[in-house]
């Protein structure tokens, strides 16, 4: 059984002999240092009190011993304990971090709409972009056609520049080229001639041995500017790129390279339909642009991209 009453909370000093009071409020009291308190005591505890001009004295001590979480009461209202809240903070800051890394930054249910009175008010609120994977683009090449160094640089080149955040470009040099094999080895016979198997070769190393597409395309478009000395030609835009030609030269001239234009002629020869003209482009596999493609590549782009409208289209 517990019982309310208001008591004056005080304890002895052992040096001065008097009573100091327990600082727990100052309910029905004009004295500032007066420290009254609404407590809700056991029963049992009540001889000990005191009555003292309406109000119960009561010895800290014999609290303390009685009713072990006094300290827990304030103004007659039991608070939390300190170390539950520590606790409760702890567990919903995890939970907090939780829903974040798993949902993103947190916002406001409100957010989600653009016509919302916050945005009037000068709130900022993020949009939901839809996330698009790049469109895989493959040109099938040669390097001495004329199409072909028309189409890598008055239409690649220009649209790969704006539009490369969108492309995942691959470029494949061989046309309408042949490939025999005799002990092993790998021989070409190509549709401008044996200038033409050489520059092939060229540009399949520098696509091989060179991974960022940037670059990449850049060394081509140099190389297929003036391509009829692959050589010269390959080492000046290689070096001009700040890379190492004898990497390419390297590759030029081991059965690596070969190996590598063999596997770009049974990439081309893999196309269905059959290539019918060089260059032949495809976007994600299809070629069903082509026509499209060669006369305005960009726009192409931007009419298959389904995403938001890009900033270059």
């Amino acid at each position: 059984m517990f019982t309310k009453i208001w008591a004056r909370l005080y304890e002895k000093t052992v040096n001065e002999g008097k009573y100091i009071k327990r600082e727990h409020g100052a309910e029905n009291s004009n004295d500032p240092d007066e420290r009254i308190v609404l407590l809700e005591l056991p029963v049992t505890t009540q001889a000990t009190h005191r009555k003292e001009n309406g109000v119960v004295r009561v010895p800290w001590d014999v609290l303390r011993s009685s009713y072990s979480k006094l300290d827990s009461y304030s103004n007659g209202k039991r608070s939390v304990d300190a170390w539950t809240v520590v606790l409760v903070s702890l567990v919903l800051t995890l939970v907090l971090i939780n829903d974040m890394n798993t949902y993103g930054k947190v916002r406001p249910r409100w957010a989600n709409s653009t016509n919302s009175i916050y945005n009037d008010a000068g709130y900022s609120v993020s949009q939901e972009v839809e996330v698009n994977p790049p469109m895989n683009v493959a040109v099938y090449y040669e390097a001495l056609c004329p199409d072909s160094r028309h189409f890598v640089m008055k239409q690649l080149t220009p649209a790969f520049k704006k539009l490369n955040d969108i492309i995942d470009l691959h470029l494949v040099p061989y046309g309408k080229a042949s490939t025999m094999e005799k002990n092993g080895k790998f021989t070409f016979e190509c549709q401008h001639g044996p200038l033409e198997c050489q520059a092939n070769m060229v540009h399949a190393c520098v696509t091989n041995i060179f991974k960022d597409q940037t670059k990449q395309l850049s060394i081509v478009h140099c190389m297929i500017d003036k391509n009829m000395q692959p050589l010269v030609a390959g080492q000046k835009c290689v070096e001009n790129h700040k890379e190492k030609w004898a990497d390419v030269e390297n590759c030029i001239n081991s059965d690596h390279g070969a190996n590598i234009l063999k596997h770009m002629g049974d990439m081309t020869h893999s196309l269905k339909p059959k290539a019918s003209f060089i260059p032949t482009i495809t976007i994600d596999g299809s070629q069903d642009e082509q026509k499209h493609i060669l006369q305005d590549f960009h726009k192409v782009l931007c009419q298959k991209f389904k995403g938001p409208k890009h900033p270059s289209c």
